[in-house]
């Protein structure tokens, strides 16, 4: 078995959550890789600051003066102003002949994909030197969607590379587009201009002032929608993206507020380890969470590297040197309340993690009724019952070896329905039941999280869903819990 590198091993350790996090969604098919500048630069590709300088030097086009007048204007305005200036001067053909909108438009996508792979390395030099696009790889493989907001086509170039089949990929630029494939899914939502004339290409590319205002406009008409489900159901790794993209900052925003549980991982770069300050890195960090649900990680090309490396090996051999290296890969949240306190209703907000609901199986007829109003047969039936599905619970939770657990309801729950005088026979007879009596079980430890509500909002959402209970008694129940869960040796 191969042992983790130094690199593995510390970023295994830093970002343990993460790396489990990531690598459930990956084995799921549901982590996706959204690409940006930063992914090309290394294959070749010029930034967008020096691809606009290159395409004003062009003799075609010859607008170094316009350009360098203009140099205060944003990026996207400046590029705008060199495209009329070209489009002014091939208003007419040779012979007089006007030409169209579309003919125009074409000569220039020419000149851009002239300039954009003017020094764009063979695919055999990108496979081999790219810093860490390859271990990447089988995550884009496996993924139904990667995002790739560059023009260029290298991601496909060395997929269809590694292919003997033919072409496994599909690439795509219409967001209402229904794709042919399940999985290796290309999507270029700024449009795709491909190295080699015959390929397919988008017909327009988002490169100008105009066609970014628009597709912020068009996102906000829902032209996006595809994208922001995808945002919104996938777990996403964000690589060479600076977050200046209006569209995406919006989509990103939406999602956040649309699904307040659901969390993408963004990697700033790093050129070294010692860029930023630790407080520099927390303000970026809460920045980046609070606005768009993003947690951001600080890595340098090697490192990101060795994040692709971790996320897709084998899972006996990450679980191994986990172990050697005595690294948690379980975590487990309880959450706790009284009833109506709005336990099931958070959790639901966390799909993208491992949650388990309040009970395994389905409910019993005694569970909806007031705990002091049943008979003492009842009474046993429901603690029998209640002690079955904790012990199912724990089992499930004892035999997870890693993951991010939310679990409604903990252990101890059951002592807010028993009177003062039996709470501690209680806890020993939940214990019993859940242990049993083998001397390697316990209580699965984890992180208690209590939910506070208000008595009478309580009230209303216990009867909703068939529970008899009032606000005195809800508010009691409250208390107790307050008072069992108040001890540090609970977690």
């Amino acid at each position: 078995m191969a042992r983790l590198t130094g690199i593995q091993k510390r970023l295994l350790q830093e970002y343990t959550r993460a790396i489990v996090h990531m690598r459930k969604r990956f084995v799921d098919s549901k982590l996706s890789l959204v690409f940006g500048a930063g992914i090309s630069k290394d294959c070749g590709i010029p930034e967008w600051t020096k691809l606009i300088d290159n395409l004003a030097k062009d003799k075609q086009v010859r607008g170094e003066k316009l350009l360098k007048k203009n140099k205060s204007r944003p990026i996207t305005s400046r590029t705008q102003v060199l495209f009329h200036h070209y489009a002014a001067k091939r208003f007419t053909g040779k012979r007089g002949q006007q030409l169209s909108d579309g003919e125009v438009k074409n000569e220039w996508r020419n000149i851009v994909r002239k300039h954009l792979y003017k020094n764009g390395k063979t695919i055999d030099d990108v496979k081999n030197n790219h810093p860490y696009l390859t271990s990447f790889l089988k995550i884009v493989m496996r993924s139904p969607i990667t995002v790739n907001y560059n023009f260029d086509d290298y991601i496909e170039q060395i997929l269809q590379s590694e292919s003997t089949t033919g072409r496994i990929y599909e690439t795509i630029w219409d967001p209402q587009l229904q794709t042919k494939f399940n999985n290796c899914v290309i999507y270029h939502p700024n449009g795709f201009l491909p190295k080699h004339k015959m390929e397919r290409q988008s017909e327009g590319l988002v490169f100008c002032e105009d066609e970014f205002a628009d597709q912020l406009i068009e996102s906000m008409a829902g032209r996006y929608a595809a994208l922001l489900h995808h945002y919104s159901q996938k777990t996403c790794l964000f690589l060479g993206l600076s977050l200046e993209d209006s569209t995406l900052k919006h989509l990103l925003r939406q999602s956040s507020t649309l699904n307040p549980g659901h969390y993408h991982y963004y990697v700033a770069f790093q050129n070294s380890n010692h860029g930023l300050s630790t407080k520099e890195k927390k303000a970026i960090f809460d920045a980046n969470f609070n606005l768009y649900n993003l947690i951001t990680l600080f890595f340098t090309a090697e490192e990101i590297n060795e994040l692709g490396n971790l996320l897709t090996i084998q899972e006996d051999q990450f679980i191994s040197n986990a172990s050697i290296e005595t690294i948690n890969l379980s975590y487990c949240y309880y959450i706790v309340g009284s009833i109506g306190a709005g336990k099931s209703t958070m959790i639901s907000h966390f799909r993208n993690l491992t949650t388990h609901d309040e009970w395994p199986d389905f409910r019993i007829s005694e569970l909806g009724k007031d705990w002091k109003k049943l008979g003492k047969r009842q009474k046993q039936k429901v603690d029998n019952w209640i002690a079955s599905q904790f012990c199912k619970k724990n089992k499930t939770l004892q035999d997870a070896v890693q993951g991010i657990h939310i679990i409604d309801r903990a252990p101890l729950d059951p002592i807010a329905f028993t009177e003062p005088s039996e709470r501690a026979s209680k806890a020993q007879f939940l214990f019993d039941n859940i242990c049993g009596t083998q001397d390697s079980l316990s209580v699965k430890s984890g992180h208690v999280i209590f939910l506070y509500g208000d008595p009478k909002v309580m009230e209303e959402r216990a009867k909703s869903s068939g529970k008899e209970y009032d606000t005195n008694q809800l508010e009691e129940m409250q208390k107790t819990l307050k008072n069992v869960y108040k001890s540090e040796s609970v977690a």
